[in-house]
């Protein structure tokens, strides 16, 4: 395996501000005083924007295919983002299987649906290996890979933390990251964050609310 650059070990921390906010809000259930002056619940189950603005582009980023990811060419479908990487033990298959299961609750609507899956873990996450493995949970779901500084990039503009450790003596290395998921609706706004433990209905209902 190919070692880790110097610059790539110990700490990353990539953080947008508001976002970050949310994503820890919405991964550990905090209640904050002050909270509803900042956050709107809307009809959505996940924590809402109160003032939803464009998604920022995901600039750099390819699908395992190849494809530029092109937020504005998927506008009309609900868009989820989730941060994560294929060697993840549980956090990353457990949180794909529940989207596969809401996905699969919309029935026909499912096609106004696409998910990518961006891995945090370059290195090892090649565009073969993410098609193989985002297939075993849906053909909704979409991995996605770039350089370094392009996952680097795009995660501090959705306020996503993530670490990758020191290797292990047999070269294996796990990644620590933000488990929550960040939904844009089908006009390309930024709407609604989720913990990763959302319920299955609930996801499905917010999923047909955002196209």
């Amino acid at each position: 395996m190919r070692e880790l650059e110097p610059e790539r070990r110990g700490r990353r921390w990539v953080r947008g501000a508001a976002l970050f906010a949310l994503a820890i809000l919405a991964g550990l259930g905090v209640a904050w005083f002050g909270l509803p002056r900042l956050l709107a619940r809307d009809a959505l189950h996940g924590t809402a924007f109160p003032d939803p603005e464009p998604a920022p582009a995901l600039d750099g980023l390819v699908t395992a295919d190849g494809a530029p990811v092109d937020l504005a060419a998927d506008r009309g479908k609900a868009v989820v983002l989730f941060f994560g990487y294929t060697s993840c033990p549980d956090v990353c298959p457990t949180s794909l299987a529940l989207l596969s299961r809401a996905i699969d609750e919309l029935g026909d609507d499912r096609e106004d649906v696409v998910v990518y899956f961006v891995s945090v873990d370059p290195d090892r996450d090649t565009p073969e290996l993410l098609a193989r493995y985002t297939s075993h949970f849906s053909d909704r779901i979409v991995g996605v890979t770039g350089s370094a500084d392009a996952i680097a990039d795009a995660a501090a503009r959705y306020g996503i933390f993530y670490e990758l450790h020191e290797p292990d003596a047999d070269g294996y290395y796990a990644v620590d990251h933000t488990a929550s998921f960040t939904g844009i609706d089908g006009k390309g706004r930024l709407r609604v964050v989720w913990p990763s433990e959302v319920d299955v209905d609930d996801l499905a209902s917010d999923l047909r609310h955002l196209r």
